[in-house]
């Protein structure tokens, strides 16, 4: 048995026999890369799906990162403001007694720190802004976001500030009366505003906050309504604005979001322009 196991072995082991029939030669030269098809191929689907890429990328991604942005869609930019967390310490720390003893918001960089950059951008708005509007004796502006939490009250705060220190009569008016904020930001009472005016239940003197700082005067909301959109187009409303007009040189109305509610809609046909502030991204 074991001789024949070894057999076994020893004949699986060993090779049959082979026979060549044509012997392998060495090639003279390098075998072809079909460099042209492959270069053909490579345009023909790289090109189009480059150029789908494209236009996916233009269609689909609409943010705004740049001023440059806003002008391929026909807007005009006014000013471009930087973030204002860098600003506020700085006014923290060389503003201390000021900021320490006044009730106003910090982001009113405008007032608290006049000569840093932010408020430099401030002043490039206004004057942009006096730019563009018609000449008219009293200029009526609405300042709006598209959506909420885009800095539209801070700018039309520090705007109206900028426009007082350049000598202008100012009255910011607060006609967001869904969400007002005006009244924080300058610590003031809200009881009674525009709201109560449109309503007849008080007049323009009784509303109306003098000298909040030189040359600002504030109208704030007043109580909120349940139908601010319909108060704002009203007939009261454009005899406000025509009183508003005779007194001061400059009126700034801080409306609501446009893309949530009418109201910004409304009362921007009875003005001279709309500030649109649209937050990077």
């Amino acid at each position: 048995d074991e001789k024949y196991n070894e057999m076994a072995i020893q004949e699986r082991s060993e090779f049959g026999y082979v026979n060549i029939l044509d012997p392998a030669t060495v090639p003279s030269r390098p075998v072809g890369t079909r460099f042209r098809v492959n270069l053909l191929l490579g345009f023909l689907v790289g090109l189009p799906l480059g150029v789908g890429i494209v236009f996916v990328w233009a269609f689909l991604f609409v943010r705004v990162r740049t001023p440059e942005d806003l002008k391929r869609h026909g807007f005009f930019p006014l000013s471009s403001i930087s973030l204002m967390d860098r600003e506020i310490k700085k006014i923290k720390q060389e503003n201390k007694f000021r900021a320490a003893t006044s009730s106003l918001d910090l982001h009113l960089v405008a007032y608290y720190r006049p000569m840093g950059p932010i408020a430099e951008s401030y002043r490039h708005l206004r004057t942009n802004l006096q730019i563009r509007l018609p000449e008219t004796q009293t200029q009526c502006v609405v300042v709006t976001s598209t959506i909420s939490g885009e800095g539209k009250t801070t700018t039309a705060c520090n705007l109206a500030i900028s426009l007082a220190q350049a000598g202008k009569k100012v009255l910011l008016v607060n006609a967001d009366m869904r969400r007002p904020s005006i009244h924080h930001v300058f610590a003031l009472q809200n009881e009674k505003g525009l709201a109560s005016l449109l309503a007849g239940t008080a007049n323009f003197e009784e509303v109306l906050q003098r000298e909040v700082l030189e040359n600002l005067d504030i109208l704030d909301s007043g109580e909120a309504p349940g139908n601010p959109s319909e108060l704002l187009g009203s007939k009261e409303m454009k005899e406000v604005i025509g009183l508003m007009k005779k007194k001061y040189d400059f009126v700034l109305f801080d409306a609501p979001p446009v893309l949530a509610v009418p109201d910004t809609t409304v009362l921007a046909t009875e003005t001279d322009g709309v500030i649109i502030v649209a937050s990077a991204g």
